[in-house]
């Protein structure tokens, strides 16, 4: 084989593994997700302290309440959380900006014990 073709050929194969790499656009902007997801995580926290026959019906109540806040779709956000299980990584990126976030939160309310 000519070595020009050769080197033709591993760049061109080269280009094409690069581009199975690149991530999934996200249906819901990181910042605004952060925030849902820092809500959601509160709002779960809130539930654990209602009687459990009222916590599925609230559950579902405070999720819409919070997407309807933020402007998304239930759909919108379901997908999103699905590209994000599949790249562990980028998961685990978002989920220390939520950490981070509720954090701050909770440094605003010192427990007064």
């Amino acid at each position: 084989m000519h070595p020009k073709i050769f080197i033709l050929i591993l760049f061109s194969a080269g280009l094409t593994a690069g581009c199975g790499e690149k991530q999934e656009k996200l249906l819901i902007d990181e910042d605004k997700l952060v925030n849902i997801l820092a809500e959601v995580h509160m709002a779960e926290g809130e539930m654990e302290t209602v009687n459990m026959s009222d916590r599925d019906t609230l559950g579902k109540s405070l999720y819409q309440l919070i997407m309807t806040h933020y402007g998304v779709r239930r759909e919108d956000f379901d997908q999103t959380m699905i590209i994000l299980r599949e790249d562990p990584d980028r998961l685990e990126r978002v989920y220390e900006k939520v950490l981070d976030k509720l954090s701050k939160i909770q440094a605003q309310y010192p427990d007064k014990n």
